[in-house]
């Protein structure tokens, strides 16, 4: 056997072991059927050019063992994008036409994460939300001229690297979902023009006006835990308030208000005489900012 064929067979069988070592008992309610869940990209948080992954599982709560195919180059899994992400063959080994079947039993349940980095990469091309597919065919009780095909498809947002990860057309995704494609609380990604917050009750995630954030803390909604989320809050104003040009005297007033309601907010806040000096540089700023805006001319 030639050294292409025993790496190839070798591959193949370590293929098997690896599905058998992930292939665990299910503990859930029987719902009858086979279905992909919790699809979702590696790592959460996906800037364009990057290459990245897809994990998915597929479960078995039939009262059938499944089985599919296992081609070179390919797992349980395929996957199809939109033009938001470009799949890039390799061709590192050569590959035979052979195939291997595999099985998964009731109750079972098969995680797996693809591509296969020797054969393909996945790499983010364009900004804004992509959608992915997952799909499998396989067939029951060796019937292998009839396949089933099962799909379920999900979104995830690919981020500008040159607008602090924010997408740049608009097509930031809500905190929930954000959180349900595994992108951490504190990473949450808010519109410009909003602030990520953390709710007093309950300290979940949400995207609020920047405007509006000190009249929250007022109310007790959410709070500055830190000196830190002050100054951020801050500066995201006067980043949001300089995006009016002199065209816009009524907008351009209101937000030097805002910038004004800010600074008197933290001067009348509880915090130590020490951070309070760390403040004063910032509330130069705020006032150069302020004449800046209330100059119409």
């Amino acid at each position: 056997m030639s050294n292409s064929w025993q790496t190839l067979v070798f591959a193949l069988v370590l293929t098997f072991f690896i599905h058998y070592a992930y292939a665990d008992p299910l503990q859930a309610d029987n719902t009858n059927k086979v279905e992909i869940v919790n699809p979702h990209v590696q790592p959460p948080i996906i800037k364009v050019g990057d290459t990245f992954s897809v994990t998915a599982t597929l479960v078995n709560n039939s009262p059938n063992p499944i089985y599919w195919y296992g081609r070179c180059g390919e797992g349980v899994f395929s996957v199809i994008f939109d033009n938001h992400v470009t799949v890039i063959h390799k061709e590192l080994m050569a590959c035979a036409a052979m195939t291997v079947t595999f099985s998964l039993n009731p109750s079972e349940k098969i995680t797996e994460t693809f591509p296969d980095i020797n054969f393909f990469d996945y790499r983010a091309a364009a900004v804004g939300s992509s959608n992915a597919t997952v799909t499998v065919s396989y067939f029951v009780n060796n019937q292998t001229a009839i396949s089933t095909t099962i799909s379920k498809s999900f979104l995830f947002t690919i981020y500008g690297n040159k607008t602090g990860m924010k997408a740049i057309n608009g097509t930031v995704l809500s905190p929930l979902k954000q959180l349900k494609n595994g992108i951490l609380p504190t990473n949450i990604i808010c519109n410009e023009d909003s602030e990520l917050v953390f709710k007093n009750k309950d300290n979940s995630p949400a995207c609020v006006k920047l405007e509006t954030v000190n009249e929250l803390v007022k109310r007790g909604w959410t709070s500055y835990k830190t000196i830190d989320s002050y100054i951020n809050h801050a500066r995201l104003m006067i980043n949001h308030c300089g995006h009016f040009p002199l065209v816009q005297p009524v907008k351009r007033v209101h937000c030097a208000d805002k910038l004004l309601e800010i600074k008197d907010f933290m001067i009348n806040s509880t915090i130590e005489p020490q951070s309070k000096e760390k403040l004063q540089e910032l509330f130069k700023e705020i006032d150069g900012n302020v004449l800046a805006l209330k100059t119409l001319e």
